[in-house]
């Protein structure tokens, strides 16, 4: 068996690789934001945010890094400017995305074992809407991370904070 390089072939992994690109960004993104706080405020070493490219781990690994990405922020931001009860740094988007993927991941696997396709409409749309609750979560992400400032420390791999 051999793949066909047909157009609609070509379109698909063209397109994969461009939401490869965009998450790759995005994983850069949050570990530029955790490099933002200084090593002592870090609940969780820059580096993990990659853990997200490995397969099936990138389901479970954001419950796990967001929340400790916005307790951060927390440290960092109450060290600097004082308590604020207003503001979950993040937390709330940070649970959200990875949730409508939990979601998504029922929803199939529901039609997978009751034999009822679903509507090819319902999918994109629950896709469409968790792109946009990543979104937001890079935008409060980046907000943060340029009020913070990049931090001058060094960060090697052995800086390993769980």
């Amino acid at each position: 068996m051999y793949l066909v390089w047909s157009r609609p072939t070509i379109i698909y992994f063209a397109l994969m690789l461009i939401l490869l690109v965009i998450h790759a960004f995005f994983l850069l993104n949050l570990q530029n934001t955790i490099k933002s706080c200084s090593r002592h405020n870090r609940l969780v070493a820059p580096w993990t945010v990659w853990l997200n490219m490995i397969p099936v781990v990138n389901y479970i690994w954001p419950f796990i890094l967001n929340p400790k990405i916005s307790g951060s922020i927390k440290k960092e931001m109450e060290e600097k400017t004082g308590p604020s009860d207003y503001d979950d740094y993040g937390k709330t988007a940070g649970l959200v995305y990875p949730s409508i993927g939990v979601v998504y991941i029922l929803l199939m696997v529901y039609s997978y074992l009751n034999y009822e396709p679903i509507n090819g409409f319902i999918p994109k749309l629950i896709t469409i809407i968790q792109m946009i609750a990543m979104v937001v979560f890079w935008v409060k992400t980046a907000s943060y991370k340029n009020q913070l400032g990049i931090k001058n420390e060094s960060d090697d791999l052995l800086d390993i904070e769980f």
